[in-house]
């Protein structure tokens, strides 16, 4: 007995070790910097439900002011707030950008949307740091604009000219947008953007080796200076430096020799006209984005409404591996499709419902042909018909929905959410529960 008694307590030894040093470290536990407090603060506000923004930041300041360490003095809460602000701004841009904020230029005779797609290349987060705010373009006024996320205002308004090529497309597929608002969404807004995806290696060599070509009509100094320019460019991108050298060697021969031969061309063979812009690079895409917001904060719900399709006229090749890779690609191109819903309910609790994420994102079927090949007609029928596919697409997602929250979610899901009434099978009044004074007359025993 006193073996086996002696062999317990030493088996026991370990754990009451291992439970002393494991609530050290909980009391060791190093608390989060300011930093963190305010990334983590942050990064709630893109969860944010519908017309909650305001709300959720103020809450979020008082209770960052409310926690705040013992021994905090006024400048480290001072500082801590400037921070929270600095990631609030950033957030801010990531939550209004992804939420589709409809937003109406000063004059302006249509409301556009602030997204990724109407965002300039040269717009990102590094700008923040600066104080420059992002800018953003509206199609519809052709105008480019640096918008203030906070009090969503508009600033520097500039010119911003479409692309001539590819603008009777979009305005024949705002049209669209338009006639399907006025059927389905009275209170929505539409837009349609032109983004370009950037150029493979194999069409950016081919490019470079055009714009070779065409600048053989300039003097052979500044061949050269643009040939010195391209090397250190490939150095840059990591390419492989005896690759590099071979190939700027011949074309320099080459720009050399063209442009030996072309100094005897009269002058106005050397003028091959304007340029496009280089944000116009790469392959285009035609982005529509339909959002629809209801906002009734007297009965304590809020919903939005996303569905953005990327219209892609001829169908790149698509890498290997991708989505993309999976479809059979019409001759038309490729239309991708995306949903986004998310309800909030929030009377004597908090009820969320949130369907649709990038990843959802789905490629609709195109016909082979158009039913009309009138050239002037083309734009016309295209987009007619791409929004006959599109309106099919959300007929059946909603019944779909329809059909999932009244079967499923209404009868498990919410049972399951219902509180058990108590024993006396009546709600309590918690707000007189203070007045009941249970804990006296539970704890008063019986009279002597």
């Amino acid at each position: 007995m006193a073996a086996t008694a002696s062999t317990t307590a030493a088996a026991r030894r370990p754990s009451a070790a291992a439970s002393h040093s494991e609530s050290m470290s909980v009391a060791e536990e190093v608390p989060p910097t300011p930093e963190q407090r305010a990334a983590l603060a942050s990064s709630l506000l893109l969860q944010t439900p519908p017309g909650q923004i305001a709300n959720v930041y103020g809450n979020l300041s008082s209770i960052l002011h409310s926690t705040l360490p013992e021994g905090s003095t006024h400048a480290s809460a001072t500082e801590e707030a400037a921070l929270f602000q600095a990631h609030a701004t950033r957030a801010l841009e990531s939550y209004n950008t992804d939420q589709l904020v409809p937003f109406r230029l000063p004059g302006a005779e249509r409301t556009t949307i602030i997204c990724r797609a109407g965002q300039l290349a040269s717009s990102t987060e590094q700008e923040w740091q600066g104080a420059a705010l992002p800018r953003y373009f509206d199609p519809s006024t052709s105008q480019s604009f640096a918008f203030d996320h906070w009090i969503l205002a508009a600033s520097d308004i500039q010119p911003h000219p479409p692309n001539p090529e590819l603008e009777p497309l979009r305005l024949a597929l705002q049209a669209s947008v338009d006639a399907y608002l006025s059927n389905h969404f009275p209170d929505g807004v539409g837009a349609v953007f032109v983004t370009y995806a950037p150029l493979s290696a194999s069409a950016t060599a081919q490019a470079a080796s055009s714009a070779v070509v065409n600048a053989a009509s300039a003097p052979s100094e500044e061949v050269k200076q643009a040939a010195e320019e391209t090397v250190s460019e490939s150095k840059l991108e990591n390419m492989d430096d005896a690759v590099t050298a071979v190939e700027a060697t011949e074309a320099v021969e080459a720009e050399q020799k063209e442009s030996d031969a072309a100094t005897s061309a009269p002058a106005a063979e050397t003028s091959t006209g304007a340029k496009s812009p280089p944000e116009w690079a790469g392959t285009p895409s035609f982005v529509i984005h339909i959002t629809g917001n209801r906002f009734n904060p007297q009965n304590f719900w809020a919903g939005r409404w996303r569905s953005s399709y990327t219209y892609t006229p001829r169908p790149a090749v698509p890498a290997p591996g991708t989505a993309e890779a999976d479809i059979d690609a019409s001759p038309l191109g490729t239309l991708r499709a995306h949903i986004a819903l998310h309800v909030h309910y929030y009377e004597d609790g908090n009820v969320q419902l949130h369907l649709g994420s990038p990843k959802d994102s789905a490629f609709l079927p195109l016909p082979a042909s158009l039913p009309s090949s009138d050239p002037e007609k083309r734009n016309a029928a295209l987009s007619n018909l791409l929004f006959t596919i599109i309106g099919k697409h959300e007929e059946v997602f909603q019944r779909e929905l329809g059909e999932v929250l009244s079967e499923q979610f209404a009868e498990k899901a919410m049972r399951n959410l219902r509180r058990a009434l108590p024993i006396t099978r009546q709600r309590v009044d918690w707000d007189k529960l203070v007045n009941y004074q249970l804990g006296s007359e539970l704890g008063r025993g019986p009279s002597a």
